[in-house]
């Protein structure tokens, strides 16, 4: 199921963040945390082929990223529980274990993150080192399971849930 999911990775544009607490009790601002989020590269909805709705979905709170997923090719589906990730040092060696990116090349990765279990990891490359590289027709790469694409930042569709 990984695998086919791997072709049809998807992420949004402008998702809603979950409601959540500070320390101290208080609620964020919702204009504030949707501000800072829009803000983000890596904030929205992503696919593989830009024919295809959005499959994996990118959110922030705080410092924080989250995952969600949906069933394939479905955008009336709601999006799965958010599963935790993290932010990749952009000149770690294991970069390339999941990108064609060479170790000297580590100055054209903006930003990196994976789930911690590295099912799932999604880089922001630089849009002159993609518009320079023909092997990427897109800024960002998606790495799922065994393999990575490059994959598209699209329109979270309305009909679509948190």
């Amino acid at each position: 199921m990984v695998c086919a999911i791997s072709l049809n990775l998807a992420a949004c544009n402008k998702p809603q963040p979950p409601a959540t607490t500070s320390s101290d009790g208080a609620k964020p601002s919702p204009a504030l945390s949707q501000s800072a989020a829009s803000d983000d590269v890596f904030v929205g909805c992503y696919t593989v082929s830009h024919t295809e709705p959005a499959q994996i979905k990118i959110i922030k709170n705080g410092d924080n990223y989250a995952m969600q997923m949906r069933e394939f090719n479905d955008p009336s589906k709601n999006w799965d529980k958010p599963e935790a990730m993290q932010v990749i040092a952009t000149d770690s060696p294991d970069i390339q274990k999941y990108f064609d990116i060479k170790a000297n090349e580590h100055q054209y990765l903006e930003k990196v993150i994976a789930r911690p279990d590295r099912v799932f990891v999604l880089a922001k490359i630089t849009d002159s080192f993609a518009s320079l590289n023909p092997q990427f027709d897109s800024p960002y790469l998606g790495y799922i399971y065994k393999g990575s694409n490059t994959v598209y930042k699209v329109a979270c569709e309305q009909t679509t849930k948190l």
